[in-house]
């Protein structure tokens, strides 16, 4: 038998969008009644987007001259979530 025909169909990956909330609780020291915070991780991400989601919308803005609010609309589509500038 002989292959005759190769037939591929290319779907977009699900896209997914992962959160981290950083909580930084407050109170007051039991034993000195001092007031304490907890601090942010050594390294967290100074901005509301990570790099990734970063140079995407950097990519539609400069690239594909979109205006930002063009560019929300397909991150709610995508992601379900919205960004502020």
């Amino acid at each position: 038998m002989e292959f005759t025909h190769c037939h591929q169909v290319f779907e977009l990956p699900k896209k997914s969008l992962y959160i981290t909330e950083y909580q930084l609780f407050h109170g007051w020291c039991w034993h000195c009644n001092y007031p304490v915070q907890a601090n942010l991780p050594d390294d967290p991400p100074s901005g509301q987007l990570d790099p990734r989601r970063l140079s995407h919308i950097v990519v539609l803005f400069c690239q594909y001259p979109l205006s930002i609010c063009k560019i929300k609309r397909p991150f709610m589509d995508q992601y379900g979530t919205h960004f502020s500038i």
